[in-house]
């Protein structure tokens, strides 16, 4: 027989922890089996195997101290908090005490469920990120209803904004904090429906950069469904799964080089950095980035007499350079972007960017009257968006040529675009 000393408490409007010095002393012991709900005990997050281990050691040295949280529900009591004091309790035959609380719903119930373990001390980021994205879901859910009495006060205010607001200021994180972490929740919830051993990981804290770039990751289901299959096969960054997967689809989806030939080519490829993965001010998070051998090995559909216009940044000048020669192309000279404002950079922070110029045969330069400036500035607009002054300059340069960019990211009247963000 396992003794229970039972006492009682109103659960609503209390997310603290049960105090044990309030229940009555000296109650009769009962032979009361407890209820575990799937839905309970899916909500609490595991202990580590040495936690257990140091929590039995406890117990059989001192006992169960704290009491366990039941819930009183069509005759029965609901285990809510003290899973694994009761499973020990049942492996070694100890007495423990139990306290009621009274919740008006299996949702109220889940409610102070997540709230009540936000205050552990050994969760992971990923675990708390999880539990305030649930709270913040749930606050946000509930509008108008009256059913969720545990639910933090908010302010007269309703909608996300006022919702992030308030569980901001009673966990003392920031609004984006709150909305990022729920987000996040979400995105572990799909990982979940692919791979509940990636999911597991990432709630581990095995997996780096899991709160801010799974959500990025979970917008493409493709890319979701692969990254989770690299996690659960041990992959230890979501960020550098990501891009490999991401990179993978993109080469997929790549159209076939246009037919014909064209006289002045611009091209603005999607560099890879060493860094990318590893650094955190990163680049390939932003579209899919290509090998350079892969770059180097397209076949441009580049015309006897023609010219190159490519986009290289600073710091990938050599393999620009590369690239230009592999294409067939003999470089010339180039024209430099300023940009408005200054950019990342390991020796110096870049502030400009290069447009490398490059002929093939016969082909000669402008008349002298349509010869640019060497430099373009501009401000900068969106991650590797060019000014639109580069197609004037060109335009005048050779104009009525067939034109051809490659690597597009939009449409442009006379142009012919190729790429995998043009529609």
């Amino acid at each position: 027989m396992i003794n229970v000393e039972r006492g009682s408490r109103r659960g609503r409007g209390s997310f603290s922890h049960v105090d044990p010095t309030s229940i009555p002393p000296g109650l009769p012991p009962t032979n009361e089996n407890l209820v575990i709900l799937d839905e309970i005990k899916k909500a609490l997050f595991p202990l580590r195997d040495e936690e257990f281990a140091a929590l039995e050691s406890s117990v059989l040295a001192e006992g169960i101290r704290d009491p366990l949280v039941v819930w009183p529900r069509e005759g029965q009591l609901v285990l809510v908090d003290g899973h694994y004091r009761y499973q020990l309790a049942q492996k070694h035959g100890l007495p423990f005490k139990i306290v009621e609380m009274q919740f008006a719903s299996l949702e109220e119930a889940l409610a102070w469920v997540d709230q009540n373990q936000l205050s552990r001390r050994n969760l992971t980021d990923e675990q708390r990120a999880v539990l305030i994205g649930r709270i913040y879901e749930r606050q946000k859910a509930q509008g108008t209803r009256n059913d969720l009495q545990l639910v933090v006060k908010m302010t007269t205010s309703s909608g996300s904004a006022a919702t992030a607001k308030a569980i901001a200021k009673s966990t003392g994180i920031g609004e984006k904090t709150v909305r990022r972490a729920a987000a996040f929740a979400k995105a572990l919830d799909a990982v979940k429906q692919i791979s509940p051993k990636a999911a597991e990981r990432i709630l581990k804290g095995e997996v780096k950069d899991a709160i801010t770039v799974l959500p990025k990751a979970a917008k493409d289901p493709e890319v979701l469904s692969a990254v989770a299959e690299k996690i659960a096969a041990g992959e230890r960054s979501i960020r550098k799964a990501k891009t490999e997967v991401e990179r993978k689809i993109a080469e997929k989806r790549v159209p076939d080089l246009p037919e014909g030939k064209y006289d002045v080519i611009l091209a603005d490829p999607p560099w890879e950095y060493e860094f990318a993965v590893s650094d955190s001010r990163r680049v390939e998070n932003k579209y899919p980035t290509m090998k350079l051998e892969n770059i180097c090995s397209l076949k441009i559909p580049a015309a006897e007499n023609s010219i190159l216009f490519l986009w290289v940044p600073a710091p990938k000048l050599p393999e620009g350079l590369q690239v230009l020669r592999e294409w067939g192309f003999s470089y010339k000279t180039c024209i430099v972007w300023v940009k408005d404002k200054v950019g990342m950079g390991y020796y110096a922070r870049s502030r400009h960017e290069l447009v490398l110029i490059g002929t093939k045969g016969e082909m000669g330069p402008p008349e002298p009257d349509r010869r640019p400036d060497s430099v373009i500035t501009a401000p900068r607009k969106e991650h590797s968006s060019k000014p639109e002054e580069i197609y004037v300059i060109i335009e005048r340069m050779y104009p009525g040529a067939r034109y051809l960019e490659l690597f597009a990211r939009r449409s442009r009247p006379g142009w012919k675009s190729w790429g995998v963000e043009v529609d």
